[in-house]
């Protein structure tokens, strides 16, 4: 959400999320986008697509309704601020067991299809638009639905962990732990270009990488062993300009201080609520002059 505001972009706008899966560092930045941005001037609930669980209590409504329930205190003091109606979510589950046309409006079209990452409930999704396309992986271990997914894509973006030697070094965890990890639930940069290969998209990234020397040379040399097409390792910020002729990569640079800005929005959330009466014991607590 920092870089999101960095960028300029309108809060406003805001009203759109597709999660992959409910691990925290996947959707740490919820909160944020719920309720503090519904402060900062977007009206509008945020729609949320993510993938259902095995059993309800594991899927993407569950955790949305115990997020707002943890946020129960946020909630109650939005009571007479505008910025209540957008502080809600709208949940659509997507499955986690098949390929589904998820999102179809003005153009733009985004199909989920599973993913094998440690649990059922794990999704990757493909976006559609103007002739163009792209596929996100989530976290995921190679699979085939995510090679079907690629049929005519230009970009695949796709998870990579650095291999296990690599993963030992910088998170000083034993290489059997790190074997663990990174074969049993990620994609190693030598898997990462086997499936470049079989996916044959304009462009590949490797994603979800720490990007420094110790990572990033390792990771290309590991990579070229299975593929020879065109290959980025991508990062927050990394910009990805797609057209008929070709794909340029760039790193977009932000304002790391910026303000909110704001834009055109609609109030399509419950309506404004009355303003509470304040405590009795703040008439005397509270220093006027």
């Amino acid at each position: 959400m920092a870089n999101y505001n960095g960028l300029g972009l309108p809060v406003t706008a805001t009203t759109k999320v597709f999660l992959t899966h409910l691990h925290a560092d996947h959707v740490g930045d919820m909160p944020t986008l719920v309720w503090s941005l519904a402060k900062a001037g977007r009206r509008d609930p945020v729609e949320v697509w993510g993938p259902a669980g095995e059993t309800p209590d594991l899927g993407t409504r569950s955790y949305a309704e115990h997020l707002q329930a943890a946020h129960a205190w946020d909630m109650r003091s939005l009571r007479g601020h505008p910025g209540q109606s957008g502080a809600h979510t709208e949940v659509t589950e997507v499955p986690w067991d098949r390929t589904a046309m998820v999102y179809d409006r003005n153009g733009v079209r985004v199909s989920s299809f599973p993913v094998i990452h440690i649990l059922n409930g794990s999704v990757g999704y493909r976006l559609d638009y103007n002739g163009r396309s792209v596929v996100f992986s989530g976290d995921t271990r190679p699979c085939h639905p995510l090679v079907d997914a690629c049929d005519g894509a230009d970009l695949l973006i796709h998870e990579t962990f650095p291999s296990a030697p690599v993963f030992a070094q910088k998170a000083g965890v034993p290489v059997g732990f790190a074997e663990q990890v990174v074969n049993g639930a990620h994609t190693s940069p030598t898997m990462a270009g086997k499936v470049f290969a079989r996916a044959g998209a304009r462009m590949s990234a490797m994603w979800h990488l720490a990007v420094d020397h110790q990572v990033v040379g390792p990771a290309y040399a590991d990579m070229r062993t299975q593929y020879e097409g065109p290959v980025t390792i991508a990062q927050d910020l990394t910009t990805f300009d797609i057209s008929a002729d070709a794909i340029i990569t760039r790193q977009s640079t932000i304002e790391p201080t910026a303000w909110p800005v704001l834009g055109p929005t609609n109030v399509t959330g419950p309506p404004m609520s009355p303003v509470p009466e304040p405590p009795a014991w703040w008439a005397e607590a509270l220093l006027t002059e």
